[in-house]
């Protein structure tokens, strides 16, 4: 491993500075920092690699290296709710929109369930799971979402 003296080095701005890379003991650059970003989208570096700027001592992994882990780095994961997009987004669609989606769904649902299904307890359970559905749905939707 090459010498290299601890002592103080001089700043550079962040458009000036170079970086070296180091895998198994074995340093390569210096490297700007475009040539950095184009070696990560290509997959020859990856941000676990161990680089330092040249004006400084310290090796560190690529993904500390705030001015080049932004450019790189994944898109924050984004939450969805579900429930609360349906409910409270305006641009979702409309209540009207959404009481057919749900009636149309129901309905299907009771009358697969009054073709194929073999008695007549089970045909009635479809037709109580059907009210509970629909008077379910109304009374969350009035009392969750905006009318």
């Amino acid at each position: 491993m090459p010498y290299r003296e601890t002592a103080e080095r001089p700043k550079l701005a962040p458009e000036e500075r170079r970086f070296f890379t180091k895998r198994d003991d074995v340093e390569k650059g210096p490297f700007e920092r475009g040539a950095l970003l184009r070696a990560i989208r290509a997959g020859k570096l990856h941000r676990a690699t161990l680089v330092r700027a040249e004006d400084e001592s310290e090796w560190r992994p690529l993904s500390y290296v705030k001015q080049i882990d932004a450019e790189v780095a994944p898109a924050p994961k984004v939450e969805f709710d579900a429930a609360r997009h349906l409910l409270h987004d305006e641009d979702s669609g409309s209540f009207g929109k959404g009481i057919v989606i749900g009636l149309l769904g129901g309905c299907g649902g009771w009358i697969l369930a009054e073709i194929f299904a073999k008695g007549r307890e089970t045909k009635r359970g479809a037709r109580i799971g059907f009210v509970v559905q629909l008077v379910g749905g109304i009374f969350l939707r009035l009392v969750l979402g905006k009318p």
